[in-house]
């Protein structure tokens, strides 16, 4: 009985390790882009993210951002955030509490050997994790949904297409262009943390 108790106990402990080593990994998806340049990928993203009629509510240009903190990143980083609001209202009307995870977004980003890679949640895991309405709209719709344009957006038809050149700033975006220029939201954030500095 003592050595089944121990098994059992083994059981538990190993499954939670396992666990603890390789969840980590399954809550990021990671693709390579196709394209040669953070922007360009960024741009393809923004572009089918209004394609598929979800809105693309901001690219945050990371490296312009801390730079006002007087901090330098190494590589280039950006955020392209996404939304539909038909879907965030289902969320947010069932669990206002995970407003904290939204919108969403997925991060654009140069590695280390020079290649750009797009990060994102697994959102079909994470729904599962928290079932109910979760489940049903950002583990179902919302995660075949960024499966399909993240497919499209990087897919190499779509960098055939591709004129590799920089489009122009779209105003209703804000899209950047280059480390020196943020999204109107972001540079928002930015001018009331500034704000918020200066009252202290």
């Amino acid at each position: 009985m003592i050595e089944f108790g121990i098994g059992i106990l083994a059981g538990v402990l190993l499954t939670g390790v396992v666990a603890w080593l390789v969840l980590p990994g399954m809550m990021l998806e990671i693709r390579e882009s196709p394209y040669d340049t953070v922007e360009e990928t960024c741009d393809r993203l923004a572009d089918t993210i209004e394609d598929k009629g979800w809105s693309n509510q901001a690219v945050r240009d990371m490296n312009a951002s801390m730079a006002k903190r007087g901090v330098e990143m190494d590589r280039p980083v950006r955020v392209v955030e996404l939304c539909n609001a038909n879907h965030a209202k289902a969320v947010l009307n069932a669990s206002p509490e995970v407003s904290t995870m939204m919108p969403c977004a997925w991060g654009v980003y140069e590695g280390e050997d020079g290649n750009v890679y797009v990060s994102g949640m697994n959102m079909g895991l994470m729904g599962q994790m928290f079932g109910g309405t979760i489940a049903e709209v950002m583990g179902g719709t919302v995660a075949e949904d960024e499966e399909e344009m993240l497919d499209e957006a990087l897919s190499r038809k779509a960098n055939a297409r591709s004129t590799h050149s920089l489009r122009e700033p779209d105003a209703s975006r804000g899209a950047p262009q280059g480390d020196g220029a943020m999204s109107d939201a972001s540079t928002d954030l930015d001018a009331a943390d500034d704000a918020s500095h200066t009252a202290r």
